[in-house]
C-alpha cells in the first residue's frame, strides 16, 4: 500500500492557488520465476563467488483508490477527481545477484537486484469519463541467506 499526496499551485486570476491531490494505491502480485544460478566469477573452479539472474511472470492486482484534491483557500472539503478502480494485470519481473558460497548446504545472498513491472493502473474520471493511465514499476535490493535441504 502507499498513500500518494502532492502540492500543487497554479496562477488564477493573478494570485497562486494551492491545492493537495491525495490518493491511495496498492498492488498484490504473484509470480513464477526461473533463474539460471551458479555462473562462477572466476576462471578458478575453487571460487566461492557466483553471480545468478533470474525472470518472472506473474499476474498482479492493481488498485488506485479515489483521487482527492483538497483546496485550502475555499475551507476543507474533499472533491473526488478520479473513482477508485480495481483491476488484473499481466506483470514480470527480472533481476540478477552475486552469492557467497559457505559450504554445500549454505549461500550467502549478498546483492540481489530485481525489476518489477505490475502493469497499468488506471483511474476513470467522474464527469467526462476520461481515464487517467501509468505503469507501476519498482526496483528492490536486498541481501538473504539461502539454505539447502
Amino acid at each position: 500500500n502507499y498513500n500518494y499526496s502532492a502540492i500543487y499551485q497554479e496562477e488564477e486570476e493573478e494570485r497562486i492557488l494551492t491545492y493537495v491531490l491525495k490518493q491511495k494505491i496498492s498492488a498484490n502480485a504473484v509470480f513464477g520465476n526461473l533463474y539460471l544460478d551458479s555462473i562462477n566469477l572466476s576462471y578458478r573452479a575453487s571460487s566461492k563467488f557466483f553471480i545468478y539472474a533470474g525472470l518472472g511472470i506473474g499476474i498482479s492486482k492493481n488498485y488506485a483508490g479515489n483521487i482527492k484534491i483538497d483546496l485550502p483557500e475555499k475551507g476543507a472539503f474533499d472533491m473526488v477527481a478520479y473513482k477508485e478502480y480495481d483491476q488484473i494485470r499481466f506483470a514480470w519481473n527480472v533481476g540478477a545477484g552475486i552469492v557467497y558460497r559457505v559450504n554445500d548446504r549454505v549461500d550467502l545472498n549478498l546483492a540481489n537486484f530485481k525489476y518489477y513491472n505490475l502493469g497499468q493502473f488506471s483511474a476513470k474520471a467522474d464527469e467526462e469519463g476520461e481515464i487517467m493511465k501509468t505503469n507501476l514499476g519498482t526496483y528492490t535490493v536486498s541481501i538473504g541467506i539461502r539454505i539447502k535441504f
